[in-house]
């Protein structure tokens, strides 16, 4: 095997990870520049939808009791 190979399923898992981590970065980018701070249980649902624990649909839907939203 190739020292340079990557099995294409890890580079999808990487390319996926890092696309989240790009939207959670623009949107905690966007969100500061409004001069709202996110709450750390927000960060750890960020988190979690970045390790690709969570989707999209269940990161922006949980309720404000789950993740306190916006500080």
């Amino acid at each position: 095997m190739n020292k340079g190979y990557v099995p294409s399923a890890k580079r999808q898992a990487e390319r996926e990870h890092q696309a989240r981590q790009d939207a959670v970065n623009y949107a905690r980018a966007s969100v500061e520049l409004e001069g709202f701070k996110i709450s750390a249980g927000c960060e750890a649902q960020a988190q979690r939808y970045i390790n690709n624990e969570i989707s999209l649909a269940e990161f922006v839907n949980m309720p404000d009791n789950a993740n306190q939203g916006l500080a």
